[in-house]
């Protein structure tokens, strides 16, 4: 199909299993099970890593948001908020775990985050944005605006909207995409 593909095996060789990846200009900022890296795209190789957060007892990072100059870090006891208005590069020492704002006044364990109105919110299954609704999970069930909207046969996985599209994946079922109002499934062939 064309293009060129790296394949960077240290993540696995060092059981860090990768949970979720953010875009920062020549950065890519990579959550794992054991805490956050900074990879460098340009070198091609982590620059440095976050393995404690603060006083939480687990570093499981299951969310990335970048805004207003910060990093916020969803984890399963709350978020880990990082400075970061004067570049990456600023940061000198990311072992340090009182380098973090902790943040537990939102839900847990922290699973997406979505900018709405100019704040963050946070959410303790997938979120996305859709017609300008806000939808977010819960196992099986997905809500439009805080209201269930839909049961699914199984839990939700994926939930992908670029506005005018959403797409959803469950665990036993395939995908769906959700209108709105309801939710055609797909199936993929296989043997």
């Amino acid at each position: 199909a064309g293009g060129k593909k790296k394949v960077f095996y240290s993540y696995v060789s060092a059981k860090w299993p990768i949970t979720c990846m953010k875009n920062l200009g020549k950065y890519m900022i990579i959550g794992s099970e054991k805490g956050l890296s900074i990879f460098d795209t340009k070198k091609m190789n982590a620059v440095m890593s976050a393995t404690k957060f603060d006083t939480f007892p687990t570093t499981k990072v299951n969310a990335l948001l970048i805004h207003n100059n910060t990093l916020y870090v969803g984890l399963d006891q709350g978020i880990a908020k990082l400075n970061i208005s004067g570049g990456i590069e600023s940061i000198k020492n990311m072992y340090d775990p009182g380098i973090w704002t902790m943040d537990v006044s939102s839900v847990t364990p922290v699973r997406s985050f979505l900018v709405s109105s100019g704040k963050v919110k946070t959410y303790s299954g997938l979120s996305t944005v859709f017609k300008g609704e806000i939808l977010h999970s819960d196992s099986s069930v997905l809500y439009s605006n805080n209201k269930e909207v839909f049961r699914f046969p199984s839990d939700i996985t994926v939930l992908k909207s670029n506005g005018n599209e959403c797409w959803i994946g469950t665990t036993e079922n395939y995908f769906y995409r959700w209108d709105g109002k309801n939710a055609t499934n797909y199936s993929i062939p296989g043997m």
